[in-house]
């Protein structure tokens, strides 16, 4: 009896791992390009895909998707464009192998991390503008023509006028690359496409860009922000002397 107990027991143990290991193996991805999330610096090198091209992908396939942003990145040991868009009043986040663009996942996005991450960007951008006012004057200079202060609960998908592979091609126009991430953004309470470009020499710039008309509103390489960070902690502490 006992050990008819302990077999049952075993059977069930050895049912549950089958069915966790094939859950774990359903929910991974096996893209076309192998990589090592600690290589992140050769990622641009090695994607046979651009953004323009992923966004095309999606829109073929999803019509009336809003596309938020596009990042590459590594899952699960493959090189990928992590995409979010709205789609029928869902916000998706969709997997895109950077080798062959084929949609690899797609799955519902947390919407409490999604609201997460944009109070917390939302908080960051205005402390950002009280930080940057001097004497009543805004120093910032990104300002698009779209509002965000009137946006009445809409996404920010929903406000922006110019397409965004178009913006992502004015960016690689005006900073020779190819671009790694775009994004939506809040700058000083206005709606702007950020695209971050790797060049072929491995520098970095985040180039933004208008909302609205595709407007070229600012070129940051990382050594100027670098330097534009430390010049405001300096400025800071001159201040608080």
């Amino acid at each position: 009896m006992k050990s008819k107990k302990m077999s049952l027991v075993f059977i069930f143990t050895l049912t549950a791992a089958l069915i966790y290991v094939n859950l774990v193996f359903a929910e991974s991805i096996k893209g076309s390009i192998k990589v090592k999330r600690s290589d992140k610096a050769s990622y641009s090198k090695l994607v046979k895909i651009s953004i323009p091209e992923v966004i095309h992908k999606i829109k073929l396939k999803y019509p009336k998707s809003q596309i938020k942003s596009i990042r590459l990145q590594e899952e699960d040991g493959y090189l990928v464009y992590e995409t979010l868009f709205l789609e029928n009043g869902k916000e998706i986040d969709a997997k895109v192998d950077a080798g062959n663009g084929s949609i690899l996942k797609t799955e519902v996005a947390e919407e409490e991390k999604n609201k997460k991450e944009i109070d917390e960007k939302n908080d960051g951008e205005k402390e950002q503008a009280v930080e940057k006012k001097e004497g009543g004057k805004d120093k910032s200079e990104v300002k698009s023509d779209i509002s965000l202060k009137d946006s009445n609960g809409k996404a920010v998908q929903e406000l922006a006028a110019f397409p965004m592979d178009k913006a992502v091609e004015i960016a690689i126009s005006s900073f020779p690359g190819k671009a790694v991430k775009v994004e939506l953004e809040n700058e000083n309470n206005t709606l702007v496409y950020g695209v971050e470009i790797v060049s072929s020499k491995g520098d970095v710039a985040d180039v933004k860009i208008d909302a609205a008309n595709g407007k070229l509103l600012k070129i940051e390489k990382d050594e100027d922000k670098e330097k534009s960070e430390k010049k405001e902690k300096e400025e800071e502490g001159e201040n608080e002397d």
